[in-house]
């Protein structure tokens, strides 16, 4: 098994699943789509490596709005990790996630989300870990948290793990049932199988890429990946963000159709004519020869213009 470790971080596996999941941040982006954790969303910025804006977790930060403002995920990458007391990428992990979670010049604790993305979910990490941070969100206060979690054994153990971890990151300073609850209300964890054969996620992608594709483009749903898995390399060395208006002048974005990436789009596109139609019998003309006078009713065709603009 060491062997085995050794010669995928040798060739640079970890790296690869990082750039995978940023690819995937980067096309959910180009499609307008929502982000993980933040529903009815949409991802408008995905940035890299983002120390320089003073965050302690750098590998992806995905910013969205929502109804509610602007949501911040910073998400950290981890091909392998093990959510125990002496894993060393764990500490670190947690340790990026306290720091981060209590700067509040660049992190909203009621909006924003601390995730950590990694490859598969063990039966146990699945059935206990995902539990306890679903159970933080639903829960209205700490001691209800706590006394749902303390009802099941090996979920307590779970509990007990990040409360060690935490307190670790936190000079070794006791933290209370509120603080430890109000921190994990803010984490979650991510499953995906990127570098696996026959990658689910792999396909899910792609299959986006195929339903959003430009009709004329000739490039196979595969490359268009790959080009922007390349742009992404790039990216991540420099520590480089992209906005839609940033990349609409790629190469790889002419692959995709607004039209068929939102439905919307073509009932705009409808109303516009439809209000040509609409504004086609306001004449300023009446009458005929000797006969005829001009009514100005410009500004009567503006207020209809701007109702059908508003409606």
């Amino acid at each position: 098994m060491s062997d085995q470790g050794s010669v995928f971080q040798k060739g640079g596996g970890g790296s690869n699943f990082e750039q995978c999941i940023q690819t995937a941040f980067l096309t959910t982006l180009i499609i307008r789509g929502n982000v993980p954790c933040v529903p009815s969303s949409e991802l408008i910025e995905v940035a890299f490596q983002v120390t320089n804006r003073g965050y302690q977790t750098d590998d992806i930060l995905a910013i969205a709005k929502s109804v509610k403002g602007e949501h911040r995920l910073l998400i950290q990458a981890k091909h392998d990790i093990s959510f125990t007391v002496g894993n060393k990428i764990f500490k670190e992990v947690i340790n990026a996630f306290w720091k981060d979670f209590n700067n509040s010049q660049i992190f909203d604790k009621t909006k924003d989300k601390l995730i950590i993305a990694k490859k598969g979910l063990t039966k146990d990490e699945r059935n206990h870990l995902k539990s306890i941070f679903n159970w933080a969100v639903n829960h209205a206060t700490s001691k209800d948290f706590i006394s749902e979690v303390n009802r099941i054994k090996a979920k307590k153990e779970r509990l007990d793990i990040f409360r060690e971890v935490i307190q670790e990151a936190n000079n070794n300073t006791a933290l209370s049932d509120e603080e430890i609850w109000e921190f994990l209300k803010c984490v979650d964890v991510l499953e995906y199988d990127f570098l696996d054969e026959g990658s689910a996620d792999l396909v899910y992608f792609l299959n986006l890429i195929k339903l959003s594709k430009n009709k004329e483009s000739t490039s196979t749903d595969k490359e268009i990946w790959d080009s922007i898995f390349s742009y992404v390399a790039i990216l991540n060395k420099d520590g480089g963000s992209v906005t839609l208006e940033s990349i609409k002048n790629k190469d790889f974005f002419s692959h995709f159709d607004i039209i068929r990436l939102n439905p919307y789009f073509k009932a705009v596109v409808k109303l516009q004519s439809d209000s040509i139609e609409i504004l086609r019998p306001i004449k300023t003309v009446i009458g005929k020869g000797k006969n005829e006078f001009h009514i100005p009713r410009t500004e009567a065709r503006e207020k209809i213009l701007d109702s059908i603009s508003n409606c």
